[in-house]
């Protein structure tokens, strides 16, 4: 069944990527492609043509087909497709061995349905992932019986039809048995005959790390991490932990983390940071952190929030920071200066060979669901007329009595923008002067949710960026025209881009705002001018009411009006 998905990788030459220090998930081996030809269909495959691709992918990688481990199908799921292409792999295959059922074979469209244009990196992504864990996954987890016109017995493969640890192969090489790396074929074939065919090998980490003697050795190293809102900063250290304590490869080491921290992740407002010892030591802290906890009245983990809108206005004074972290002295200063704004060049520390970036958890995002105006996430609870009761007609004369009124929701409400306006304006008049500021903040922070769909009972960051919240040219404008709107000001064009948060904005505005003119209005309400009594009107006389009579004569009157306009 159709599926859908996105996908993709980074690809570097090997050479360029181990002297670059980053984490290496697989080494393509060769690739090939080719086209069916004329066929008898569109949808018809041709299996000369698979194996042709197949052969020539496994020449241009210089490997034999015997160490090939596990071949990611293409794997339509039809009739005619999947015969096709186990007769073009057996016929590539048998051209270096006779053995039979050596290497597993499976399909991911089992598992996640025909992802069309994203099927061959979906392929592709298992294949890193079975590597990386170790593991062959199960294929045909919907099938109990294979296809009866596939003859899997005499052929090369096996379908793997339970999850089982990837072992490397030992296979017989010049008459000497050889462990070989764990390899794996991936085919797609699009649907008018294009063929491609890759294979891509494990990386063996640990043997060029051992081969590079210059690499740095582990040992302490500082600890950085960052987020948005203090939740996700949480959220990120349970992250980081849980992955220290149960990911296996204790090879990684405290400095390659470190390393990976510091250079391979945005550095965002509300931060942590620590030294660690080792993987261990990490967790501890981590753990200390979520806690809240200290040692002996010692704090070993340092936090703080940076405004990062804060720009340098050549009046700020930067705090000396070390040359080097030869000590742990000099790792806790970098890292209290970190958490405090300072801007550290981390590459500086390593000036021979960089530690290798690792593999961590990403940013750890809120994960909220927003649905289009007029959806619910949940279907709405069906009124059950069956069971609702109409309440008994009173046959008895009673008292007369009003419906009471239903209250407006606030986003009906009758008030004109004038009367709103003035309505905000008289509550930073009356307010307090030190009152003023958190008035207007969170009248523009309202104002921003609206704009911005935040969900209910969220409002944005005080100092986080109008444009790192999603704003655009047009929602500035916007955003403008209602502050000008609501508040009676002129504002400059440009303001929100020199004010772009609700903090500095609010500051901004604070000083447009002509206060001494509102005040002394405000002053000329409350203590109005005399009225002479002949402009009052006495509460105990009603307004007449307009007679029978004069009310005919209107209508009368309106009567002939629409009669001369007919």
């Amino acid at each position: 069944m159709p599926g859908e998905g996105v996908g993709a990788v980074l690809l570097k030459p090997l050479a360029r990527a181990e002297a670059d220090g980053d984490h290496i998930y697989a080494v393509i081996k060769g690739t090939a492609v080719n086209n069916d030809g004329r066929t008898f269909g569109y949808s018809v495959p041709n299996p000369t043509a698979q194996a042709e691709v197949i052969r020539e992918a496994l020449d241009r990688a210089g490997v034999d087909a015997r160490t090939i481990s596990y071949v990611e199908a293409h794997g339509t799921g039809t009739k005619l497709g999947d015969p096709v292409e186990i007769s073009g792999l057996t016929e590539a295959y048998r051209r270096d061995t006779a053995d039979r059922q050596f290497c597993a074979i499976g399909s991911t469209k089992s598992n996640i349905g025909h992802l069309e244009a994203a099927a061959g990196i979906a392929q592709l992504t298992k294949v890193l992932l079975q590597m990386k864990h170790k593991k062959l996954a199960a294929s045909l987890i919907h099938a109990e019986e294979l296809n009866p016109g596939i003859d899997f017995v005499g052929s090369p493969f096996h379908v793997q039809r339970v999850t089982a640890d990837w072992k490397r192969p030992v296979v017989d090489i010049e008459d000497s048995e050889t462990v070989v790396p764990r390899r794996a074929g991936i085919s797609s074939f699009g649907a008018g005959g294009v063929n491609v065919h890759v294979i891509v090998e494990e990386y063996d980490a640990d043997r060029h790390r051992a081969g590079n003697k210059d690499a740095p050795e582990s040992g302490p190293a500082v600890i950085v991490l960052s987020a948005q809102r203090a939740d996700r900063l949480r959220a990120y250290s349970e992250a980081l932990r849980t992955h220290v304590l149960r990911t296996s490869d204790r090879a990684t080491s405290v400095t390659d983390i470190a390393y990976t921290l510091q250079t391979g992740r945005d550095p965002h407002p509300f931060r942590l940071a620590f030294v660690a010892t080792d993987r261990d030591d990490i967790a501890r802290k981590l753990e200390l952190f979520l806690k809240d906890h200290t040692v002996d009245g010692e704090t070993l983990v340092h936090t703080g929030r940076v405004d990062v809108l804060a720009g340098d206005t050549g009046q700020n004074i930067h705090p000396a920071v070390p040359e080097s972290l030869d000590s742990p002295s000099a790792m806790e200063r970098v890292a209290r200066l970190w958490v405090q704004g300072t801007e550290i060049e981390w590459d500086t520390y390593y000036r021979g060979p960089k530690p290798g970036r690792v593999p961590l958890p990403t940013y750890p995002f809120a994960g909220d669901r927003y649905w289009p105006a007029g959806a619910t996430a949940a279907p709405a609870t069906p009124v059950a007329s069956a069971a609702v009761t109409e309440p008994p007609v009173q046959v008895a004369a009673a008292p007369a009595q009003t419906a009471p009124t239903a209250p407006r929701p606030p986003e009906q409400s009758s008030l004109s923008a004038e009367q709103e306006t003035s309505e905000l304006l008289s509550e930073l008049v009356e307010a307090v002067v030190v009152e003023r500021e958190e008035i207007l903040s969170q009248f523009m922070q309202e104002r921003l949710a609206d704009l911005l769909d935040y969900p209910p009972a969220e409002v944005p960051e005080m100092n986080q960026g109008f444009f790192d919240m999603g704003m655009e040219s047009v929602m500035v404008e916007k955003f403008r025209s209602s502050i000008e709107e609501q508040l009676a000001l002129t504002i400059p064009d440009t303001a929100i881009f020199d004010h772009p948060s609700v903090a500095s904005l609010t500051e901004y505005l604070l000083g447009l705002v002509p206060w001494t003119d509102l005040e002394a209005g405000a002053a000329h309400r409350t203590n109005p001018a005399p009225v002479s009594p002949s402009e009052t009107t006495s509460a105990d006389t009603p307004p007449e009411e307009p007679g029978l009579e004069e009310v005919a004569g209107e209508l009368r009157e309106l009567l002939m009006q629409l009669g001369d306009i007919r």
